[in-house]
C-alpha cells in the first residue's frame, strides 16, 4: 500500500503479490493435510481477496479512504470497509464469485477467510478448505506485516488448534 500522498492508496501490484503468497501458503498447508486437493486450495487462496480489488476498482476514492484509515488507525480493513462503504471485501468477493459461476467451495472460502469459525455448515470438506484458507491468510501475512512475529505466533497457535499441526510441521 502506497503512502496517502501518492496517487493511489491501493497498490495493485502488491495486491497480486499478496494473493499469490496466500495461494502458495494455502497449497503448502494443504499438502500437510492431504495431497489430493492442493490445486483447488491454490485457486481459493488466489481469489481470497478479490473483493478488495472489486471495491478498489469500483469505488476508488472511497476505497482509498478505507485503506488510509485502516493503516492510520490500525483497524482491520473489513471493519473500515463496513463503516465507509457499507459492506466488506469478503461479502463482495463471495457474491461476485457466485455471480461468475465459481464453485461454492471458492465463494464460501472467500466469505469466511477472516473468521473460520463463522462457517456454520456441516460440509467437512468445505470446513477444511475454510480452515486452510484462514491459516494461509495468517501465514502469508508474515511476509507483509510490520510485526511478523505476531502473525507467526498466531499461526503457530491456530494451526495447532485447528489442524492439530505438530511443531515440526509448522516449522516446515
Amino acid at each position: 500500500i502506497k503512502q496517502h500522498n501518492e496517487q493511489e492508496a491501493f497498490d495493485y501490484e502488491l495486491f497480486w503479490e499478496r494473493s499469490l503468497a496466500c495461494a502458495v501458503s494455502a497449497k503448502l498447508i494443504m499438502k500437510n493435510v492431504t495431497k489430493a486437493q492442493s490445486e483447488e486450495i491454490f485457486v481459493c487462496g488466489l481469489m481470497l481477496n478479490i473483493g478488495e480489488l472489486l471495491l478498489a476498482r469500483n469505488f476508488p476514492q472511497k476505497y482509498e479512504k478505507v485503506v488510509y484509515e485502516s493503516m492510520q488507525k490500525k483497524i482491520e480493513l473489513s471493519i473500515v470497509e463496513n463503516e465507509i462503504i457499507g459492506t466488506n471485501h469478503m461479502y463482495i468477493g463471495s457474491e461476485m464469485a457466485k455471480h461468475w459461476g465459481f464453485p461454492e467451495l471458492i465463494s464460501t472460502c472467500i466469505a469466511h477467510h477472516h473468521q473460520s469459525n463463522s462457517y456454520q455448515g456441516i460440509d467437512k470438506r468445505q470446513k477444511l478448505f475454510i480452515n486452510v484458507i484462514y491459516l494461509s491468510s495468517i501465514l502469508s501475512e508474515i511476509l507483509y506485516s510490520k510485526d511478523p512475529q505476531n502473525n507467526l505466533t498466531l499461526f503457530r497457535k491456530e494451526s495447532k488448534e485447528i489442524l492439530n499441526f505438530a511443531d515440526e510441521t509448522i516449522d516446515t
